[in-house]
């Protein structure tokens, strides 16, 4: 066992020693978790979506980051995910699909007669 910890502490000793090292590793992996995300609940989206809570949070930040780094810049990451899975799931409600080049098909048409999944070049309605 002993062999094992001396091999780890000379090829991954720097780890340790440098300060910058952990919260980055840290924030990759709190990224990376962010990735197979759930389905925000919809008080949470309502949260985010008021302004004065958001101005508390970064604040917050603020006011953490002259205390603990660390712990603002995972703070400030997972404010930053929520806020883009909230606006993604805004722009997914807006769009039926997606055509070969990634572009959003909307989902509601010009005229209320007619049902589009989006419109050409030319402004026309592309029917369902």
């Amino acid at each position: 066992m002993e062999q094992f910890n001396t091999v780890v502490n000379q090829n991954l000793g720097w780890v340790h020693e440098n300060k910058y090292v952990l919260p980055v590793l840290s924030l990759f992996l709190g990224m990376y978790a962010a990735l197979a995300r759930p389905k925000l609940p919809n008080f949470i989206a309502k949260l985010f979506e008021n302004p004065v809570f958001r101005l508390v949070m970064i604040s917050y930040i603020i006011y953490r980051g002259n205390k603990d780094p660390q712990l603002a810049l995972m703070i400030a990451a997972a404010f930053l995910i929520t806020m883009h899975m909230i606006n993604k799931q805004q722009v997914e409600k807006l769009c039926c699909g997606y055509d070969d080049a990634g572009n959003c098909i909307e989902c509601f048409s010009k005229k209320p007669s007619q049902t589009c999944c989006g419109y050409d070049d030319a402004g026309n309605c592309i029917e369902c």
